[in-house]
C-alpha cells in the first residue's frame, strides 16, 4: 500500500489486521518514531519510511521477523543509530543515510 506524503504520525494500526500487507510506503510522512506497534503487523515485509521525519526506532524492530527491507534513508536516524538493529536483524536490507543529520 502505498501512503506517501500524507499526514501519518505513527504506523496506520487501521491497516494491522490485513494479513496479506506486505508492503507499506509511508515515505514523507510526520512521523517521528517507528514504536512498538510495528508488532501489529506480522506479516510485513517491506516498509518504506523515506524522507519521513524519523528520529528514534524502537527496539521492537528487532522483534520483527517477517521483514526484510527498512528504508530509512533521508531520515534523521543515520547508520551508526542503527547499529543494534544490524546487530539484531543483519537479515533486514536497511536502507540510510549514513551519518546523516538531514535537515
Amino acid at each position: 500500500i502505498i501512503l506517501d506524503e500524507n499526514e501519518f504520525s505513527s504506523l496506520p494500526l487501521q491497516l494491522a489486521g490485513l494479513p496479506r500487507l506486505h508492503t507499506l510506503k509511508l515515505a514523507e510522512n510526520p512521523m517521528e518514531e517507528l514504536g512498538p506497534e510495528i508488532l501489529k503487523f506480522p506479516n510485513l515485509r517491506h516498509l518504506d519510511l523515506w524522507k519521513s521525519d524519523i528520529r528514534r526506532v524502537h527496539k521492537a524492530l528487532g522483534q520483527t521477523t517477517s521483514l526484510q527491507y527498512l528504508d530509512l534513508r533521508q531520515t534523521y536516524i543515520g547508520t551508526n543509530d542503527l547499529a543494534w538493529l544490524i546487530k539484531a536483524r543483519p537479515d533486514i536490507d536497511i536502507k540510510s543515510t549514513y551519518g546523516c543529520n538531514c535537515n
